[in-house]
């Protein structure tokens, strides 16, 4: 697995080819209606201060994950991924554990939340592996009403 700087090829081929949950997922929390619509929506936020990278593997673009601040020490946290995951699927988990989690408590991050819709049990599960914890539900938070779960890392 490869990891590299978000880049509007890399994400496209990543949106274009996503999970069919998190289609569901991306597009009940986005103002963007079509996949270049949310390629575009994601480089507008990484000219804001999202931090993001595409894991890829013999040159596919797999995964796309990131962090977006959303104010002093909290940040927002992100995945997304193609039904290809499970080949990157442990590297990528062991280099979020023992590099991204640490560097964000090495920042003075304090709180990493991350959503996800309700019924995205692989999602959920990845982030229970990860370390977040469950808070709670938010209810309507979508788009169209679904209930979305909060997990979070308190650092």
């Amino acid at each position: 697995m490869l990891l590299h700087d978000i880049e509007p090829v890399g994400l496209a081929h990543v949106v274009h080819n996503m999970r069919e949950a998190d289609v569901r997922e991306i597009f009940a929390t986005t103002n963007a209606s079509t996949p270049q619509e949310y390629v575009d929506e994601m480089m507008i936020l990484k000219r804001a201060g999202l931090c993001g990278w595409i894991a890829s593997q013999d040159d596919v673009p797999i995964a796309a994950l990131g962090i977006m601040p959303m104010w002093h020490n909290v940040v927002n946290v992100w995945m997304f991924a193609t039904d290809d995951f499970p080949k990157i699927a442990l590297q990528l988990t062991r280099f979020v554990r023992r590099n991204i989690v640490p560097a964000l408590k090495t920042a003075g991050i304090h709180r990493a939340q991350c959503f996800s819709m309700d019924g995205h049990v692989v999602a959920q599960r990845w982030l229970e592996v990860l370390g977040a914890k469950r808070e709670g539900v938010a209810k309507a938070f979508g788009k169209s009403g679904e209930d979305f779960t909060l997990y979070s890392w308190t650092l």
